[in-house]
């Protein structure tokens, strides 16, 4: 896939649509969730080619996917049909044009699932043993109980491990105020533009949070890692974080990581927010030994990350409906990502299968994170929008001092008491009124 670097890495420029008569078209992908290799194959050595036929409706929504086959075929045909279809279900496409009208497309090509190493295959590195959710954050808290020193030595351990992913052709750092950049880019500005990216969400978060929390100062720079291939990136993934479905992470030790090959340039620039926003609250806002809540550390993060930049600003909690992508077949307008999941979170309140905000407040780590995370993830976005836009001066008094007393390790039932004058549960049904008119 090719890397639209100039486009994609300029957090600071904003995107002005251009309007005119379209062209014949076919469906173009613009949202595009990773098919994952299923748990259940790992030590199997099996990474199959599953020839697909997918079909687009005028929408630009996948009505049907056809596995064709699985090759080479297995006892774990089932499970590779089953991550195929549930995965690909979820893409949206810009609709086919013909005649200057949306029509359905029927796709066709072949997917290639990467191969899953057993726990045992992993190079050692700092990650947590035990592949369980839970194993990973028990580590995490026994990380940021750490002195700064030996937090510092586990960082340079993890440091080294990253560094060995890197493409050493092109291998490029860049200091920064806050930040220490790692990129093997072919581009020799990479690196600075890729700092100056995340010094600009800091800026945004000070700003944000600058009114209650005053944020503890520096100890020693981020080291912020991008790779140019996602195949580098995955590698140290699994190394690190012993898993592999995230574009992007954010380790305690105070490390982070990103890959360039995304699908497009909301995707990136969506990711390098997010995980900037990760590295925030753990080294300026959270107090150490506070395990921070899921649904607030990661809305908070998909909040800020699915911001509008307009004429070179984020602007925080405004969202687009439609963003340019750039495609073989030129710049294409089509609907955004938090588009998309706005939509999905809407359906899923009509048919009654959408998060209550105590669920999403005592949610477990496996359950965060597993199967339905996507769901997870955007109602913890649209919570935090709601905890800091549902009502007029929230944004400057009541978030900031949510976000200040949870750093601190109140309670958060508590902590929305005080701070809302209601529970969790009381403030559902007004989170979920919210949600609709969105």
């Amino acid at each position: 896939m090719k890397l639209l670097y100039t486009t994609l890495l300029l957090l600071l420029l904003a995107l002005q649509p251009a309007l005119c008569e379209p062209a014949d078209r076919v469906a173009i992908p613009i949202r595009t969730p990773r098919v994952e290799t299923p748990v259940e194959t790992a030590g199997s050595g099996l990474a199959p080619e599953v020839p697909v036929r997918v079909h687009v409706d005028r929408r630009g929504r996948v009505t049907k996917v056809e596995v064709r086959e699985v090759r080479p075929s297995s006892e774990f045909d089932p499970l590779f049909r089953q991550a195929t279809e549930e995965t690909l279900s979820d893409w949206r496409y810009a609709p086919a044009i013909r005649g200057g009208q949306p029509v359905e497309a029927l796709l066709e090509w072949t997917i290639q699932f990467p191969s899953r190493e057993t726990p045992q295959e992993k190079a050692p590195g700092s990650r947590p043993s035990g592949s369980s959710g839970q194993a990973r954050t028990n580590y995490w808290d026994r990380v940021r109980r750490m002195k700064d020193e030996a937090r510092l030595e586990l960082l340079e351990e993890s440091g080294r491990l990253a560094q060995q992913h890197l493409l050493t052709t092109d291998r490029r750092a860049q200091a920064s105020n806050h930040f220490l950049v790692y990129n093997d880019s072919t581009d020799p500005q990479i690196a600075a533009k890729l700092a100056g990216n995340f010094e600009a969400t800091y800026d945004v978060l000070n700003s944000l949070l600058a009114p209650v929390i005053d944020p503890q100062p520096e100890r020693f720079k981020i080291l912020a890692f991008v790779y140019r291939s996602r195949n580098s990136y995955q590698a140290l993934l699994r190394d690190v974080m012993n898993q592999d479905w995230a574009d992007g992470f954010y380790h305690p030790t105070g490390m982070l990581a990103i890959h360039l090959e995304m699908p497009d340039n909301e995707a990136l620039l969506s990711i390098m927010v997010h995980e900037a926003t990760h590295a925030y609250l753990d080294r300026h806002v959270i107090r150490r030994g506070v395990r921070f809540p899921r649904w607030l550390n990661e809305g908070f993060a998909e909040y800020v990350g699915n911001s509008t930049i307009k004429k070179g600003k984020l602007i925080p909690g405004r969202t687009t409906r439609s963003r340019i992508y750039d495609t073989p077949y030129g710049a294409q307008m089509g609907s955004s990502g938090s588009a998309f999941t706005i939509a999905d979170v809407k359906q899923a309140i009509k048919r009654n299968e959408a998060l209550s905000v105590p669920e999403l407040i005592d949610a477990s780590t496996d359950l965060f994170y597993g199967d339905r995370r996507r769901m997870y993830y955007s109602m913890s976005w649209l919570l935090v929008h709601y905890l800091r836009h549902g009502q007029p001066g929230w944004e400057e008094n009541e978030f900031p001092t949510l976000m200040l007393y949870v750093a601190e390790g109140y309670p958060v039932a508590q902590v929305f008491d005080a701070v809302y004058g209601n529970t969790p549960a009381e403030m559902d049904p007004a989170y979920r009124e919210y949600v609709k008119q969105f």
